[in-house]
């Protein structure tokens, strides 16, 4: 026998080393194309999450609107003619309802314990038109107070529920202090108790 190797014989030692690189490179190839597709795969899990919270943010706003336009509307209402005071009363109770679950309990509180006790003495008053007042000539003092309390109301909602109504990152605040810290300070509120 021959001692020198020939070509066979180093293709037969070299053999199994070339077909185990080409076939890492053939691995290789293919883990490189799944960790492509696994990129855009969570790319576009990452996009379809944004997205839906996106939409979250769209359909709270948009039943926080609705809610918000109630309110200015039965605020608006209180100074409409025509309508019984009782009726006034109920679409108020019935447009802040929802407050407390759209917005804050805090925000609710405000409503329902400051507006409309407002609004009730607002309404109170306005079941002695035409006749005369137990208070007599303060009565038109106090009616004044109140009308020019709740068109401040008016005003000072939009501003207080303003960050509620915002389609942005950032959380709306917990409490009516941290709104008022974040925007102009509010106007100090004379309340006229009855």
């Amino acid at each position: 026998m021959n001692a020198e190797p020939t070509l066979l014989n180093y293709v037969q030692a070299i053999g199994p080393v070339v077909v185990a690189l080409i076939a890492a490179l053939i691995a290789f190839i293919i883990q490189k194309r799944q960790l492509g597709v696994a990129k855009s795969v969570r790319d576009i899990a990452e996009a379809q999450a944004k997205i839906a919270e996106q939409k979250l943010k769209l359909d709270q706003f948009e039943k926080r609107f609705e809610v918000f336009q109630r309110v200015d509307a039965a605020i608006a209402d209180v100074f409409t003619p025509g309508k019984k005071a009782a009726d006034k009363h109920r679409q108020f109770i019935d447009a802040i309802a929802p407050v407390r679950y759209l917005f804050n309990e805090e925000m609710y509180s405000y409503l329902r314990n400051r507006v409309l006790v407002h609004i009730d003495h607002f309404l109170g008053y306005q079941d002695y038109a035409g006749e005369q007042p137990p208070d007599g000539d303060e009565y038109g003092n106090r009616m004044d107070d109140e009308i020019n309390w709740l068109k401040y109301q008016h005003d000072e909602i939009h501003r207080l529920c303003g960050p509620f109504l915002m389609i942005d990152d950032k959380t709306p605040p917990d409490t009516i202090q941290e709104l008022e810290a974040l925007g102009k300070p509010s106007q100090q509120i004379q309340v006229h108790i009855l």
